[in-house]
């Protein structure tokens, strides 16, 4: 008997050290939990409705009812993204973070609301990608900046996602697009396409020096991408009579040249001819 009392005593005390155990490792978690929202880790949340959150003075906002939903921003105007709101409505002098798209982030839930601030901001949180060499590469002291110099493609080429031999691809140039150069790197420069037709590819990246040249350095003026100017009369194949250009945004391909005019081919399939004085390059170089 007095065996089994002290069997009996050992598995009830092994139980109260385990259920002892337990509660403090639970108290522990719960403080780590605590300390992570406190130090704004990111709450598993994609949209402020539905989200019920309550501030109170001193403390980290608590979110209750957290779930995902489609779409955390508004959109169809500017949004901008700063690091905290001191000062508003004064902003840094460095400006904004980065502006947001805010199609591009309801699209892919890629939003995270971290908590309410007070009555006019929410911090939030967006994860993406970005190319590796921004990150381990050399600094900015070997990074030229060019302001805005246009140039033309000498001939068909890859552009790249990084200056580098190894780089991506991102998609191809052709001889006579118009560019834009913002930026050089040894033997490397940033563009921009000054006129692209598909949304969903990139327009921008690195390009080989040597694929870039001038207005100036064709033998032929085939297929150069050529500015038209505003106000110009042009005969669009199709159409009867002379339209006038509205804008000084309207731009085509010469397909042809003829004694006094240019064929061109524009944005949307369509080909017109136009007057050749009614014609200027992108740049005069």
């Amino acid at each position: 008997m007095k065996i089994r009392k002290i069997v009996v005593s050992l598995i009830l005390a092994c139980s109260v050290i385990i259920s002892l155990s337990m509660f403090v490792e639970n108290r522990q978690l719960k403080r780590k939990n605590t300390i992570l929202m406190e130090n704004n880790q990111i709450a598993n949340l994609s949209s402020v409705e539905g989200v019920e959150i309550k501030t109170v003075k001193g403390e980290e906002p608590e979110v209750e009812n957290a779930e995902v939903c489609d779409g955390v921003l508004k959109d169809g105007f500017r949004i901008d993204l700063y690091e905290n709101y001191d000062g508003f409505p004064s902003v840094p002098a460095y400006g904004p973070l980065c502006k947001l798209n805010a199609f591009g982030i309801n699209q892919t839930k890629a939003a995270k609301i971290i908590g309410k601030k007070d009555e006019f901001f929410t911090r939030i949180s967006i994860e993406g990608v970005v190319p590796t060499w921004v990150i381990e590469g050399e600094n900015n002291s070997n990074i030229g900046y060019i302001e805005n110099e246009i140039m033309y493609v000498l001939s068909e080429c890859d552009v790249f996602i990084t200056p580098e031999e190894d780089s991506k691809s991102v998609f191809k140039a052709y001889k006579g697009n118009s560019v834009t150069v913002t930026a050089e790197y040894k033997d490397w420069y940033f563009i921009t396409m000054n006129y692209y037709m598909d949304s969903n590819s990139f327009s921008y990246g690195w390009i080989k020096k040597s694929d870039l040249g001038y207005y100036k350095e064709f033998d032929s003026n085939i297929e150069l991408e050529v500015n038209v100017k505003k106000g110009s009369p042009i005969k669009i194949d199709g159409n009867d009579g002379v339209e006038i250009v509205k804008d000084s945004l309207t731009w085509g391909r010469i397909m042809e040249e003829l004694e006094n005019e240019y064929v061109l081919s524009l944005p949307g399939a369509s080909v017109a001819t136009v007057e050749k004085k009614y014609i200027e390059p992108f740049s005069d170089k």
